[in-house]
């Protein structure tokens, strides 16, 4: 319930093109099965917030939420997580928290639930249409919990509903 109404005022606040993509086209991938999302692959490293600490990927997984906002999950074998709100406003594989009104948008990150606060952070989200997956590369500077940056691949797009 939250979560719908965080997308929903996002949504609104944000101007983020508000439609739902029920067959994957808009990405450039088609849907997989829930069971892919343990065939991500890649490490993101966090520094400049005490000592660098890396984070191998568990799982991961792209996903379509309420209003057309859409969340980028990630899960660690440590069991924290990172997750990223972004808003598709364009074609553009790139996502920046400073985005103007035309520019796709990285709207929140969280850290193990945790919501942070930006600083010219981005996202790229690349389809790879020959594996069906993206691959990813996360630039996130933080003002409280330092940098994330890394890549990972092989990461799926999911239907929300086959996650609950």
């Amino acid at each position: 319930m939250r979560a719908g109404f965080l997308a929903t005022t996002l949504c609104v606040v944000f101007a983020v093109a508000c439609s739902d993509d029920q067959d994957g086209s808009y990405w450039g991938v088609d849907h997989a099965g829930v069971d892919a999302i343990a065939k991500a692959e890649g490490t993101i490293d966090q520094q400049n917030a005490g000592p660098k600490a890396t984070y191998t990927i568990e799982s991961a997984y792209l996903t379509t939420l309420e209003n057309g906002t859409h969340l980028l999950h990630y899960r660690f074998t440590s069991q924290d997580s990172l997750e990223l709100l972004i808003g598709k406003r364009s074609a553009d594989y790139n996502y920046h928290s400073d985005a103007v009104s035309d520019q796709n948008v990285l709207l929140s990150v969280s850290f193990n639930n945790s919501p942070m606060a930006l600083e010219g952070s981005a996202v790229s989200i690349q389809p790879r249409s020959d594996e069906n997956r993206f691959h990813t590369v996360v630039n996130v500077h933080t003002l409280d919990k330092g940098d994330f940056n890394g890549t990972v691949n092989k990461v799926p797009l999911v239907n929300r509903n086959d996650l609950l």
